[in-house]
């Protein structure tokens, strides 16, 4: 009777820390659905207040005049490394 009893709570514990796994498994995707929305959402308004230059209701310009520099820098990289492919392709 005493092994039986075991069994179950090894069995038990075993499924338990299953689903608890499972939970923080789904947790971590809606986490980064959330965060893939939130960068969507930063990303439509970054480009909007960049071609509109109105700030609806929240103001940042300074965000946007640090990262300017970074997106010129990452446009010349994109065409570099298209480049660097059609190079390849020859």
């Amino acid at each position: 009777m005493m092994k039986e009893s075991l069994s179950k709570t090894t069995t038990t514990a075993a499924s338990e820390r299953e689903n608890i796994s499972n939970i923080e498994k789904e947790i971590n995707a809606l986490n980064g659905e959330i965060y893939s929305a939130y960068t969507q959402i930063g990303r439509r308004f970054a480009q909007y207040v960049t071609e509109t230059n109105h700030m609806p209701g929240i103001d940042v310009a300074d965000i946007l005049n640090m990262l300017t520099p970074k997106i010129a820098r990452k446009a010349e990289l994109e065409l570099k490394l298209i480049e660097f492919n059609k190079k390849k392709r020859k």
